[in-house]
């Protein structure tokens, strides 16, 4: 449980730059 959260806060961050990137 521990890494599905972990791997969902970076996915948010990712998506947050691509965002901003774009």
């Amino acid at each position: 449980m521990s890494l599905d959260l972990q791997q969902q806060k970076p996915n948010v961050n990712v998506s947050s730059h691509k965002l901003r990137d774009n």
